[in-house]
Formats: structure tokens, sequence, C-alpha cells
């Protein structure tokens, strides 16, 4: 066949073909059909005019944009170019579907059909914008070659030790599990504090509700230590420390006063799902044919809500009078200066991923890593390396996409702003200059204040157990996403030169625990925080089952905790298995004996559990709500609305659980 630069001549004459087509039949009606009628409506009553000269102008401009639009399907390269060719000319079709049909029910044939049927246009119209957003979002599986792993930890390992050739000493991985994962790994971090231990830990590896919890621990210092800056007061960051876990102070009375991820009540909730299922997939098909990424991820309600929420409940600095209103939320300026750059994705003053990681080397803080999953190709979902998606402190991304660092991405960083003195009309003009807009409307992916998010994306594409049947997995999948419902996000490729999109969901999609980053980067002592929900009557630890067999079958480690693995096997084939007698364990992670070379890794495993037989040597608040709540401390993931005796209740239960940690911590070292 003959070749015409990296694209066969074929494949650009059929993607010409099919745009050419697109752009005759959208010129059809808003060059042809629609003009006249219009001109005759508008004459009816003045105010119809305010309608009428955008709607000209949206006319004049619908086939232009199709055929610009018709650039991405002479663009498909590399491996699987077939493949991709066909979800581009799906997701283009799509997209003029939705046109036509919006520009078929202003002309005057089929009035008729719109006036009496109505929901049928519009569930045509809806159903279109679907296929087209489904259309690119197939064109986000990456496909997985040979792996691009980190050549060295040393630039992690220097964060805070003079010496870069000695891996970490202490880490602590914080699992999955929502809002209930959250509360109780701030009662985990309390004890650790309590003990003078939580400033020796070098590593925090947090997935989903633990990295709720991680952002905070983080970003509360760093917001103060702006306060304090700016009202010329002196920052010590171990006072603030010892405020952020004070039980009566400002930082722990925001937090329990209002615990809910979920804003609003059950209308609320449906109004918005409502908006997202129809409206919604409008702008959605438009981000997605323009390739605009970050209008992509904002375009469903559920999405900005959730991220909101979680900004605002663990990211938001407490004023330090009551009643403690959010002192960092972001001013309008700012707020009006991101939503023009497509980058409107946080209610608090953001903050980037290399402003945090300066701040916490300089305090002594733990280099961090939010874990989030990539969607890969299915013959390759159930492999844990390919994968695990990593945002740290130094680099994004993954083994099968490659790392970039965050100085990398300077470009991308903006050092003018609206509220630095520039009038709305000279940002603009800022903007408008063609390089600059391409490096501003990338802002949003260096905001560390999205990280929690990401990693907490439950309801994702990634999501994939090789226990369920392939229909079962794409009923969970993509039903929520046809729906505009699903909570991942599209990151672009850019950040590693290349074109296209990546799609990222929530990191328990691939290890729950958090456990792999710490033992990829060689920790010596790793502290295991799983607060995944089980059910009552048995165990299944299902999180450390899952990390067990990925560990031995794709690193050739055995990872080893005496008590769970005892538990596991009397489990089997009784009705109703007592849980595993400590809270506490021990264990380690260990190469096979082929290679007996490798040093082991010390494990120190919390589970979250309540032994009811001892209800009485448990602290008041953990009493009062088991005793009043059976289901206490196992409430289903899908529960964010909790009140705040229910988030006090299981803060106060990690606090106790973890209490003895520093002696056995003493015995490790």
């Amino acid at each position: 066949m003959v070749r015409l630069g990296s694209h066969s001549v074929t494949q650009k004459g059929i993607g010409w073909s099919i745009g050419a087509l697109g752009f005759v039949t959208v010129a059809y009606f808003a060059w042809y059909r629609l003009p006249v009628p219009l001109w005759h409506w508008a004459n009816e009553v003045w105010w119809h005019w305010i309608p009428a000269i955008p709607a000209y102008f949206l006319m004049f401009l619908a086939p232009i944009f199709t055929l610009v639009g018709a650039s991405s399907l002479t663009a498909v390269d590399g491996a699987g170019a077939r493949g991709h060719l066909w979800w581009e000319v799906v997701s283009y079709l799509g997209a003029i579907a939705v046109s036509v049909l919006i520009l078929w029910s202003f002309t005057p044939a089929p009035e008729w059909w719109v006036n009496w049927h109505w929901w049928l246009w519009g569930a045509a119209v809806v159903g279109s914008a679907t296929v087209s957003a489904a259309g690119r979002m197939f064109r986000t599986v990456h496909k997985v070659h040979a792996p691009k792993v980190r050549e060295t930890f040393s630039s992690e390992w220097r964060f805070n030790h003079v010496d870069d050739n000695s891996p970490p000493a202490l880490g602590i991985a914080m699992s999955g599990g929502g809002i209930r994962s959250a509360a109780f790994n701030l009662g985990v971090l309390h004890a650790l504090h309590d003990k003078g231990i939580l400033r020796e830990v070098d590593v925090m590896s947090a997935v989903s509700g633990g990295s709720y919890t991680m952002s905070w621990y983080l970003l509360q210092p760093f917001y103060a230590a702006k306060a304090a800056l700016r009202e010329h007061r002196e920052f010590k960051l171990d006072d603030v420390i010892d405020e952020m876990f004070r039980p009566d102070g400002r930082f722990q009375t925001y937090l329990c006063k209002n615990p809910r991820v979920v804003k609003g009540g059950v209308l609320a909730i449906v109004a918005a799902i409502a908006v997202d299922a129809t409206t919604g997939q409008l702008l959605r098909a438009y981000a997605a044919a323009g390739g605009l990424v970050g209008q992509y991820n904002n375009s469903g309600l559920v999405r900005s809500e959730y991220r909101e929420r979680l900004q605002e409940l663990f990211q938001g600095l407490p004023s330090p009078d009551p009643p403690y209103e959010i002192a960092n939320k972001i001013d309008s300026e700012e707020q009006l200066e991101l939503n023009l750059d497509s980058s409107d994705f946080s209610c608090v003053t953001p903050v980037e991923y290399r402003e945090l990681a300066e701040f916490a080397e300089q305090n002594h803080l733990p280099f961090f890593i939010f874990n989030a999953t990539v969607l890969v190709e299915r013959a390759k979902r159930h492999l844990l390396w390919p994968t695990a998606f990593e945002l740290t402190a130094d680099d994004v991304g993954s083994d099968v996409c490659g790392y970039r660092a965050w100085g990398e991405l300077k470009q991308w960083e903006v050092s003018e702003h609206l509220s630095k003195g520039m009038s709305l009309l000279q940002w603009n003009r800022l903007r408008d200059k063609g390089s600059d807009w391409e490096r501003r409307q990338h802002r949003w992916m260096l905001m560390a204040n999205l990280a929690p998010a990401i990693s907490g994306a439950a309801i994702g594409l990634s999501y994939f157990n090789p226990k369920k049947r392939p229909r079962e997995m794409k009923l969970a999948t993509w039903t929520p996403f046809f729906a505009n419902l699903d909570l991942g996000y599209l990151l672009s490729r850019e950040i590693w030169n290349r074109k296209g999109t990546l799609y990222v969901s929530d990191g328990g999609h691939c290890e729950n625990l958090g456990a792999y980053a710490l033992i990829k980067r060689q920790c010596r002592r790793i502290i295991i925080v799983d607060a995944e929900h089980e059910k009552a009557d048995r165990y299944v630890f299902g999180g450390y089952t899952k990390l067990k067999e990925q560990l031995e079958q794709e690193m050739h480690l055995i990872l080893t905790v005496s008590d769970i693995d005892s538990y596991l096997e009397s489990a089997k084939g009784a009705s109703k298995p007592t849980g595993p007698g400590a809270a506490v364990m021990t264990g380690e992670v260990k190469p096979l004996k082929s290679d007996p070379s490798g040093r082991p890794i010390s494990v120190i495993y919390i589970k979250l559990g309540l032994d009811r037989n001892r209800l009485d040597s448990y602290p008041a608040h953990v009493r009062e709500y088991a005793r009043d709540n059976d289901s206490f401390p196992q409430d289903p993931t899908s529960n964010q609305s909790f009140k705040s005796e229910q988030f006090v209740a299981y803060r106060d239960l990690g606090r106790h659980v973890a209490a003895n940690l520093n002696e056995i911590i003493n015995k490790l070292r």
C-alpha cells in the first residue's frame, strides 16, 4: 500500500470522504434549510432577534467545525490504527448526528414531529451524543507494550534524607473505602502523632478514601503557612499539626461538623443525575469531538459535586474562630480565570504538585503518592504493573505510559493572573495568543487538589474484577459511562509528548491498599491501614488476597501476615468464622526462595474491626455508636453521607486500634 507520511493514502481517503459527507449534511441544514425560516421567525417579534443573532453565528460556524473535526479521522496512527480509525468514525458520526438533529428541529418540515414526539427526538439527540463520546472514549484504551519503569528512585529517596542510596525507612499505605476509610485513617494518623511516629514517616501512599486523609494532612499545613505569611505571623509546623489533631480544635471540629461527601438530599441527587444523563451528554459530546479534555472532565454535575465536596471538607482551611468558615475559598477573579482557562477544577486556592512537594520537603513532611488506575486493553486489566497509575510529589505516570517529572511541565504553569492587577481585557488578549492558550488550558493537570477525586473515582471504566463474567463487568462499567455518571478523568497524553488522551479512575480498581507503591520503593517497614468493607459475619480480606497473588505472580514476592493467612484457612467451610484475634498484625514481604539475595520488608497490618465482646474497652464515642448501630464498623462504601457522631466513632476507633503501634515499630527497628 502506498504510504503518505505516517498514514496510508487509503486511510486519509476514508477520513476525508466521511468528513466531506458530514460537512455537506450539516451545511445543507445550516446554510440552506434553516436561514430563511429563522429570518421569518425573528421578524415576527422584536425580541426574537435576541436568540436569532447568536443562532445565525452558530449556523455559520457549524459546517466549518464539522470540516475541522474531520482532521481527527486522518490523524490516526500507531498500533491498532484500523481500530482507532473505526472509533474515530463512530465519534465523528455521533457528533454529526447531534448537529443535524438540533438543526433539523428548527426547520419547518419536522415541526409536527418535534411537537408531538419531542421525547423521541430528545432521546435521539442524547443517544447520538452518547455514541459520539463513547467513540472517543474507546480511543483512550492504552495498548500495553514493554514496561517503561523508573530507572531509579534515588530522587525520591533524597526527599527527606541526605543519603540518596538508602530506601525509605518507614512508609504508610492508606486503603480505599470512601469516607469510612478517611475517618479511620485519620484516627490512625492521630495515634501515630500521639506517639511521635507520624513525623518519622518517609513516604505516604493512599488510595481513594485514604487519599482524602492524605490530602488533608499535607494541604492543611500548606494553607496555614500561606495564611501566616499573609498575616505576617510566625509559622511553626509542629504547632499546626498539634492543632490539627486536637479533638476540640478548629480542624477536627470543622471535619466532624458535616462529614458528607455527597451534598444535598435525594431530590438534589436525582436532579443532578437527570441533568448529567440528558443535557450533560451534549456538553460531553462537544468536548469529546473537539478533543477538549478540560471541558470533558467538567461535563458532569455528579463528578463536579463530588470533587468540590472533597475539596471543601478535606482541603478547606477552617478560619481561626467559630463557626469555622473556609478561609482559603477561591475568589471570584481567580474562579473566572480558571473557568476561561477550562481549568475550573478547584473551589479552594489551587496548589500545584511542585509547590506542595517543595513545602513538604522543606518541612520534612512525607513524600506523597496518590494512586489511580489507567484504562488498558482488556487482556491486561487483571495485571498490576500496567494498570497502576501514580501522581507523586516528583512525577506523574505509570509503567505502561512512562513517567514525566512535574518540573518538565513548567510550560503549563501560569505566572500572570487576573488577581495580580490585569484587567479582563488584558488577560483575554494574553490568553488569545496561540501558544499561551495551549499552555493555559492544561493548568488543571498540575493541581494537587484534584488528586483525591481522581484516586477516589470509584465509578469508572478502569474497574476490573476477574471473578465476574464479562457481561457483568460491562454492565458495571459501561452503564454509568453511557449515563454520563462515571467519575473517571481524561488526561492529555501531551504530558508524555504524545497525541490523544488517557482515562484514569479509582486506584482501588487495580490495588486498593496502596501498598504496591511502597513495596516497589523498597520501604524497610510498611504500615498498611486496611479499611475496606467486610461482611459482618465473614471477613474475606479482598485487598490483601489480591495483592498477595499479584506480588507473587508479577514481582516474585511473597506477602505473609500469619494472622490473616491462618484466619482465611480456618474460615474455609465455616458458616460464621470469627475474625482475626488482633486488629494490628505483623508480617513481611520477602522474595521467593529461588531469590534469597533480597531483603524482606517488615509489614504492620492494621485492619478496621471491632470486638463487640469487649466494647467497654473502647472510647466512649465508639461504645455509644456501636451499641446503637449494628452495622458499625462496616457501613457500606456506598454510604458517603456520614453523620457527625458516625465520623467521630470511626476516627476514635482508628486512634484506639493504633494506640500501641509504637511498641510494634520499635521491635521492628
